[in-house]
Parts: C-alpha cells; structure tokens; sequence
C-alpha cells in the first residue's frame, strides 16, 4: 500500500471491522474472509490493524444485543487472525453503549454496580491476567469473562 512502509507504522482496517461485527452477528464468515484476504495479500505483515469498534463507535457488545457466543466469534477473529489487534478498553468484559460519546467513552467498568454493566450478567473485576499482551491468553480472558 502506498502509505504504508516508511510512512506510516500501521494502518487501521475500519471496513474488517465492521465485518467482524457482522460475520459474528450473522455467521457468515465468508464476508470477513473476503474483506481479510485482500489485506493480507497487499499490506506488509504487521502493518495493518485489526479491532472490532472504537471510541467513535457504538460498544461491540451493544452491536450484537449482548449476544455473548457472536461477542465469543468476534474476539476469536480478532484476536486469532492476522494483523495487530486493538481492544478497545471494556470490551474484554463486555461493555456496552451506544451514541451519544458520553455512553460509549465512560471509563472501565469495575463492578456489579456500575452503569454500564450488561442487565442480567454479572461483571467481572479486572486483573492483570486481563492485561496480558499474548494473544491467546487475551483471548481465553474474553472468552471466560463474556460466559460470566
């Protein structure tokens, strides 16, 4: 890609975000395969970024209706697939929010009591397992963390 390499140190892919978001939604992995497989064939390795929303965007958790086994599949692609992958803080627990900034940009939510926590779902105080930087072991922490 043109401004890649010595220009830029990685580039952000908002288009297989977005798919990520829809193929755990709608279990169709054939729109994240055809979105990733450009990517990888084009973009130098590890410079390109996955993630699945960001502080601009509604919280992932609200995208798929606090669906956790669809929360289960994006944090699978995301964290298994190619690329460098970015959380967004609070969706390793499950965060939700939508538009306006102030619901989707609150700070972590540590608590059972704390406004953001999903209805129903008991929320999980973090620990430094969570903050591990290994991809497998960020995943396992997602994975576990969602079920609760």
């Amino acid at each position: 890609m043109e401004y890649t390499g010595n220009e830029v140190d990685i580039a952000f892919q908002f288009d297989l975000a977005k798919d990520i978001v829809n193929t755990s939604s709608v279990g169709l992995g054939s729109l994240y395969v055809q979105e990733l497989s450009p990517i990888v064939e084009k973009f130098p390795k590890n410079q390109y970024a996955t993630f699945i929303t960001n502080h601009d965007q509604n919280r992932v958790m609200s995208e798929l209706d606090g669906d956790n086994q669809a929360a289960k599949v994006a944090a699978s692609l995301l964290l298994t697939g190619p690329g460098v992958p970015f959380i967004y803080y609070g969706e390793e627990i499950g965060m939700m929010g939508v538009k306006p900034d102030e619901y989707i940009r609150r700070p972590m939510q540590m608590g059972p009591d704390s406004p953001m926590a999903r209805p129903g779902k008991r929320q999980m105080m973090i620990t430094k397992n969570a903050m591990l930087s290994c991809k497998m072991q960020i995943l396992i922490r997602f994975l576990i963390i969602i079920d609760h």
